[in-house]
This record gives structure tokens, C-alpha cells and sequence, in this order.
């Protein structure tokens, strides 16, 4: 077995894409959602980067499968109105039901190198700019019923190295990760060192959503800056938290791209008002307000009851798309403002908005552009790549992404800048894929 060591040492032989990409603005673009949000409508003059979510390894076959209703046709479109635009489009492959059979297909060398010329073989086919990993986790459970190894965080660092020695530094070559990093062979701790990881890879999108959701005790935020007030459920997940977590193993920051939400949770907590403040370290929130029922209905793409994909009973994913908020009657349009019985609170720990209803008792978390800003400009302070939204389908009227510019590219002269870094980046690219 290779140690982490020898990982290392064997890396100066590989590294990841020369060129710069320049400041990334991007979105994953939810396949499974064209009947409602059609690709011709990502506004590519307003993004560097998207991600066509998403493509599923199988179990027996190193050829990736798309669940219908997804159609991968729709890659070659996005593909051609991204180029317009001189920005990049990746293909997302796992997710959280997509990520059983990534152990099994990565834990020997033959396997790693058949799936990564399989994939090589889709993008090239699709005319994509990039591939972005999304294991939903080595060696952990991640939805329940996953192939799990011990093994899995180095075969991982193995299969990302082998995948770039396949697809050739010319690619943009990323991986979706939580806040907490890669499982060690315990699956308790997680491995120190990851600079062989980040020798190969351009990017990580560092997902900082799904911090609480309906399977916590209390309500909470779903994407947090910093995580000042959380409880147990959520202490330490946060952008803050997460970042200098995968500084510490051995990225960049400017490897790092802010993931944050578009959607958010709905609770349903007491009826009458908000009961509870949480005060930590002279910090207050009321926002940690404790759950009394089974999770409501989300908006309307929310999962319905039913079973997943391990054959579990799930109740509704009480998922709340933000431009849902707005379109149901509960923001209003400029997201500013709760209406009717809806009021609108901002929590300052975690820099985050919420709603709150006292007829009901449901609370709902979100963010919207004011936090959005907020993120992107930390996120530029700290010298990050950009943002990143999961996914395209939540924003209203580009309120999110428009927020993420202002507050990650600033000023007008340097939107300038980042679209001749794009030109750039492209033009490079496109001599590199000619010869």
C-alpha cells in the first residue's frame, strides 16, 4: 500500500493546469431541472464557469450513466454559449446519490486508469473545459449506502492523478469537498497532508451548505460565514472554518472556490415568536430555535416523502429554493423585506438572513444578496478563486450572482479585468487543444 509519504514524494512529477483561469464566478446548473430552467437561460455574460450536474458512475461499467430526465445533449448547448462568452463548463460526476461505486471503481490501478479514460472520453466528446469530482465522502458513509473502503482517501489522491496525467494540464480539473476534509483510513480523523491532492487538482469547491437541515435539533444557518454561535450540530462548519482547513492539508487559497447555497431549509419551530437566544462569547443569535415537528414542505422542486436510492423512507427535504421565497409571496421581489406574517430577521454569527412566521412557527433559512456580498467579498480579502452557487435553478432574477460579482469583482474596471483574464485563459487553452 502506498503511504501518504510516498504520495507526496511522487507527486513533483505531476501538477495541476499551468494557466490561470482567472476570478470564478460559476454555478452548477441542475440537468434534472431543464423541463423548469432550460440551459439558454445561464447568462453567461455574467459568469466565468458552470458545471452540468450531473453524470453518475455505475457499478459495473466504467462508462458514466445520466439519470433521466437529464439529457447530455445539453452539454454541447452550454458548452457553445459559455464559449461566446469565453467562459468554462465542467461536468460534475457523483453527488449525493451519485457517489455509491466511486470506491470500487478507483481502488486499483486498472481502474483508475479505465474511468479516467472514460471520462476523458465524455468531455472530449461534449467539448467540455473540465471535470469536477464530487465523492460524497471517501470512506464515509455519505448517504448510506455507499462502497466504502478504508482506503478510499488515497486510492482518491491515486484516481485524481491519474485522471490529470489523462486529460493533460489544459483541462480544468476540480473537486466538490465538505468543510471538514478527505476521512483518514480510521474514518474519524481526516489526512493532514493533501498536497498531492492539490498538485493535481485547479480547484476545490468547498461546499458550505447543508450545515443544518432538517435532520438537526434546532434550526440553524445553511451556509454560514463563521459558525460563532453554533451549537454542537454545526460548531466549526463554516466558510471561515472550512477554508483554513483545507489551507492547513496543503491548498492554496487561490485554489479555493467558495461554494454557497440558493435554496435553503424551512423548520417548523414554536408557534408566537422566536423562544430562544443563543449567546456565545457575548455573540447572540435567534436563530438556533428548537425543531417540534417532522420536517414541512419545501418549495416546489423539493424531494417529496418517499424512498431513496438505498431503499430508506425520507420525509420531504424541506428545501426552500430562494427565488421560491420571493415568488410564493414571502420576500419581496428585491429580497429586502418579509411580507404578510413573514418577517424577515438577519442573524450577525453567522451573517446569514431568516424568516419567521408566528402563526405557524415556521422559520426559514436562506441567503440572499446581502449575504452573498458579504461571503464574496471575504472571500476576495482572503485571495480565494470565487464562488460558486449550487445551484443555477434558485436565484431570482440573478439577485445571487449579481451579489457575488459586486462583492468578489468589485468595481467596473475589475470586471474588465476578469473578462481579459478569461479571453486569455481561453485563447491559451485553445492552442494547447489545437496541436
Amino acid at each position: 500500500m502506498l503511504s501518504l509519504a510516498l504520495l507526496t514524494a511522487s507527486a513533483l512529477c505531476s501538477t495541476a493546469s499551468a494557466k490561470s483561469w482567472g476570478p470564478q464566478i460559476g454555478v452548477y446548473w441542475p440537468s434534472y431541472s431543464a423541463a423548469s430552467d432550460p440551459v439558454n437561460t445561464l447568462d453567461f455574460t455574467k459568469l466565468t464557469h458552470a458545471d452540468w450536474f450531473v453524470a453518475v458512475p455505475q457499478r459495473h461499467s466504467y462508462d458514466l450513466s445520466f439519470p433521466a430526465p437529464a439529457n447530455p445533449s445539453t452539454m454541447k448547448t452550454m458548452t457553445t454559449n459559455a464559449k461566446k462568452q469565453k467562459a468554462s463548463v465542467s461536468l460534475t460526476i457523483g453527488g449525493w446519490t451519485g457517489s455509491q461505486y466511486f470506491s470500487s471503481l478507483v481502488s486499483n490501478s486498472t481502474g483508475r486508469a479505465a474511468f479516467s479514460k472514460s471520462i476523458y472520453k465524455t468531455i472530449k466528446k461534449y467539448k467540455l473545459n473540465g471535470i469536477e469530482i464530487d465523492w460524497e465522502y471517501p470512506n464515509g458513509a455519505g448517504i448510506g449506502c455507499n462502497v466504502v473502503s478504508a482506503k478510499d482517501t488515497q486510492n482518491f489522491i491515486l484516481f485524481v492523478k491519474q485522471l490529470r496525467k489523462t486529460v493533460g494540464p489544459s483541462y480544468r480539473l476540480s473537486a466538490a469537498v465538505n468543510l471538514f476534509g478527505l476521512y483518514d483510513t480510521d474514518g474519524t480523523t481526516y489526512t493532514k497532508d493533501l498536497s498531492v491532492l492539490a498538485a493535481n487538482l485547479d480547484f476545490i469547491s468547498l461546499m458550505n451548505y447543508d450545515v443544518y437541515g432538517p435532520w438537526t435539533a434546532t434550526s440553524g444557518p445553511n451556509g454560514p460565514l463563521a459558525s460563532t454561535c453554533a451549537t454542537d450540530e454545526g460548531a466549526g462548519a463554516s466558510a471561515i472554518d472550512g477554508v483554513a482547513r483545507w489551507v492547513s492539508y496543503g491548498f492554496k487559497k487561490s485554489q479555493i472556490v467558495l461554494g454557497a447555497p440558493a435554496y435553503g431549509y424551512v423548520y417548523a419551530t414554536a408557534k408566537g415568536g422566536l423562544v430562544s437566544t443563543r449567546t456565545v462569547s457575548g455573540s447572540s443569535s435567534k436563530l438556533y430555535q428548537k425543531v417540534i415537528a417532522a420536517a414541512p414542505q419545501g418549495s416546489a422542486s423539493d424531494d417529496k416523502p418517499g424512498k431513496d436510492i438505498c431503499g430508506n423512507q425520507q420525509g420531504y427535504g424541506a428545501v426552500w429554493n430562494y427565488d421560491a421565497l420571493i415568488t410564493t409571496g414571502k420576500l419581496s421581489k428585491d429580497g429586502t423585506t418579509g411580507l404578510g406574517d413573514y418577517e424577515r430577521y438577519w442573524d450577525s454569527c453567522s451573517s446569514t438572513p431568516f424568516l419567521y412566521n408566528t402563526k405557524t412557527g415556521y422559520l426559514y433559512t436562506y441567503d440572499d444578496a446581502q449575504s452573498i456580498k458579504i461571503k464574496a467579498a471575504w472571500a476576495k480579502k482572503q485571495g480565494l478563486a470565487g464562488m460558486i452557487f449550487f445551484d443555477a435553478s434558485g436565484d431570482y432574477k440573478s439577485q445571487l450572482v449579481n451579489a457575488a460579482r459586486a462583492g468578489f469583482l468589485g468595481s467596473s474596471a475589475s470586471q474588465a479585468k476578469s473578462r481579459k483574464l478569461r479571453a486569455q485563459a481561453h485563447k491559451k487553452a485553445s492552442k494547447k487543444l489545437s496541436i
